[in-house]
Parts: structure tokens; sequence; C-alpha cells
């Protein structure tokens, strides 16, 4: 066996099954990448232990709320915390897919309410990681139902040429970004908008026994494409709250990040 260069401890598994510790070895660790988390809130993520040397080397470049049109993203929920830890959390214990990388966080989920809104505020979000130079994108969001009045999208619209976060992600991933997405967590019935989109990385969940978490949704599309297109670690994936603990959560949302940043490590590999 080799000596890893990292020691994972909690997230030793999670990162293992992929192979995100064989990309680490190689030295690829997120560096001057460029990562957009689009989500529901980020309290405490600026105060915790597991993100010092995040803010500590700046590496959080920009950050937005596009509920309440300003730059306060440190509050509504923990979710986004989480989701980010399993990303960029560096602490002794506890090591995401990609330790190095430079993040912005943008709030684009209203928690009090489930509107089509959220999704325009989600395209807004897109447009703005692009604007930055962001090199990819996370969102461990998922649509298909909504509050009363609001309209139901139904199986049929989940041919990535429909919903409005489907057609908000068409133009990005055109424009060069790469878009990681959780498959949502509705299984066993099918996937949520947006990981119908096209060029869209839609991941899945499983247990740490590499057997299909059964909340997980299942694919194919409406118009019978392959979805998921990969899966990772979504139940018990170890991540960091926002009160600096860490736990174990269940859900495509960690499983979605996990490989992003997977993904982020990988991305200086194709230019070398």
């Amino acid at each position: 066996t080799t000596t890893k260069t990292l020691n994972y401890d909690s997230t030793e598994q999670q990162n293992v099954q992929i192979g995100v510790d064989c990309i680490h070895d190689k030295g690829f660790l997120g560096n001057n990448v460029l990562l957009a988390v689009l989500d529901a809130g980020f309290q405490g993520m600026d105060t915790i232990l597991a993100f010092d040397s995040l803010y500590l080397q700046n590496r959080v470049v920009d950050k937005y709320d596009f509920i309440d049109n300003d730059t306060t993203v440190y509050e509504a929920s923990s979710h986004g915390t989480m989701v980010s830890s399993v990303i960029a959390g560096n602490q002794v214990g506890f090591i995401g897919s990609a330790p190095q990388v430079s993040l912005c966080l943008y709030l684009t989920e209203d928690v009090s309410r489930e509107v089509h809104e959220e999704e325009f505020d989600l395209v807004r979000g897109l447009e703005r990681a692009d604007s930055v130079g962001a090199d990819l994108v996370n969102i461990s969001l998922s649509y298909f139902q909504f509050d009363t009045l609001q309209g139901d999208y139904v199986y049929a619209q989940m041919d990535g040429e429909t919903t409005i976060c489907a057609k908000g992600i068409q133009v990005a991933t055109s424009k060069g970004l790469l878009v990681v997405c959780s498959a949502g967590n509705s299984g066993p019935n099918y996937i949520t908008t947006p990981c119908d989109a096209d060029s869209i990385l839609c991941v899945g969940a499983t247990d740490t026994n590499n057997v299909k978490a059964n909340f997980s949704s299942v694919g194919p599309s409406a118009d019978q494409r392959v979805k998921p297109d990969v899966s990772a670690i979504g139940r018990r994936a170890y991540v960091v709250d926002n009160d600096g603990s860490i736990r174990t959560a269940n859900g495509t949302s960690f499983s979605s990040p996990l490989t992003c940043g997977m993904v982020a490590c990988l991305i200086p590999v194709s230019y070398t």
C-alpha cells in the first residue's frame, strides 16, 4: 500500500470511493480553480474551523444573496455550509474533495417557500458565476412541486429543454461552465430539474457499501437519457455543520459536491 498524502480521517471513505485520494496524491487539490456554490444559505461558514484556511487565503472570491439582493450570505440555512464543507472543508479529522479550491457563495434558494422565482434566481446565480470567471458550479437544489397556485412540473417536462432552470443551464454550459447537480431525494421516483438538463453532471447517492440509496431519485429523463450520470456517497456522508461539528448527513445534496470537488481537481489535469 502507498502512503496517502492527506489524512482524511472521517472523510476517507467518501473520498476514496471515487478516487479523490489518488488525484490528491498527484498534487491536484483544486488550486487556482473557482467553484460557485448555489445554495440556500451559509450559516456559520465564516466562523468555523473547517474553513479557516479558505478565508485566511482569501479564497472566497465572490458572494451574493439573490433573495435579498445583498452580499450577506451567512444566514437563512446551514445547508450551503454543509455542502461547501464536502468540497472545501479542511481541518484535522475532515478533508473535502477539493481542499484548495476557491469559492463563490451564492444564495439562490428561498427556504421559506417553493416558487418558480427561485429558478430565476438560480439562473441569475449562473450568470454571475460566469461573469466572475467561475470554472464550475455545484447545485444541490431541485424543483418539481411548488407552493399552491405556482404550477407543479410533471415528468414529461424533465426533458432538459422545458423548465426554467434547465433552459438557464443550457446557456451556462454553452458558455463553458461545468455544472454538477444533485439528482434529488425523491427515490424511487424520477429525477427533478435541473438534473434533467443536458450537458450537466447529474449525481445520485450511494451508501458506504456502494449500494444505491433508496432516497436517490432515478432516471431516465423524460427523453430517455440515462440519469443520474454518476453516483457517490450520499447516505451517511460526512459534513461539517454550522456549529463546526463533524457529523453524517443523507442526501444527493452531499454526493453532488463530493463529485463536484473531484471535478474541480481534474480541471488543471485537463490543461496539462
